[in-house]
């Protein structure tokens, strides 16, 4: 049986911008079947075919998925998905997060603290279980609105970091899966620049002279004209 519905509204000045890094920038604790299934059951990115499968139980903090990023973020939240087989059947109800608190610039981490959730705790809550109850093409209950939906889970206050790390905890009604992007933060654009004072503007030519030069060779009765 699925936990009640738990959402925590966003925090008004968060915004999240989906990012869904490759395959080549996440790595993982172990998967479901490992090593020889990596193919299909150590794919995690957002709307491929496959998922990470984990199996269930999962204890907290046992098994994770590393997601990298290219240069320190801030990132707002993750987002989750249920699998990308059997109609979504395979998902996740809970999660933690940690993120990378101390990086050495040479691709590994070697701090890492807990990310919050907008009330200050620790967990992050997944798919729920569709109600009432529909069942997947191979007879397992599918998540709430179907394998594609996707289930943000919004941190507290934006992190800025080079990894994040996902950790499913708890029972699946089946077999424990997911696929993961990341929210990064939505920094608001820069103000335009001031307008310039009207008594300072593009620098314009000099303008012709109004007589044309003093030429010496002029009848020196003509001279006064320019002068």
């Amino acid at each position: 049986m699925s936990p009640p519905p738990a959402t925590f509204p966003p925090p008004a000045a968060i915004a999240g911008v989906l990012t869904n890094p490759p395959e080549t920038s996440r790595s993982f604790s172990t998967w479901d079947s490992a090593p020889a299934s990596a193919d299909s059951f150590a794919r995690s990115t957002l709307g491929n075919g496959r998922l990470w499968r984990m199996g269930t139980p999962v204890a907290p903090y046992s098994k994770w998925l590393q997601i990298s990023i290219t240069q320190p973020n801030p990132v707002a939240g993750v987002a989750m998905q249920p699998g990308g087989i059997w109609d979504g059947a395979m998902f996740i109800f809970t999660y933690n997060v940690k993120v990378c608190s101390a990086a050495d610039g040479l691709g590994n981490c070697s701090a890492w603290s807990d990310a919050l959730n907008a009330t200050d705790g620790t967990t992050f809550f997944g798919s729920n279980a569709s109600s009432p109850p529909v069942l997947a093409s191979n007879g397992q209950r599918a998540p709430q609105g179907g394998a594609h939906v996707i289930v943000n889970g919004l941190f507290a206050a934006p992190v800025t970091t080079d990894f994040v790390r996902i950790y499913p905890f708890g029972a699946c009604l089946w077999i424990c899966g997911l696929r993961a992007g990341l929210l990064l933060h939505d920094l608001p654009p820069p103000p335009p620049p001031s307008p310039l004072p009207p008594w300072i503007g593009p620098k314009l030519p000099p303008s012709p002279p109004m007589w044309p030069p003093f030429d010496e060779t002029l009848n020196p009765l003509e001279k006064h004209r320019y002068v």
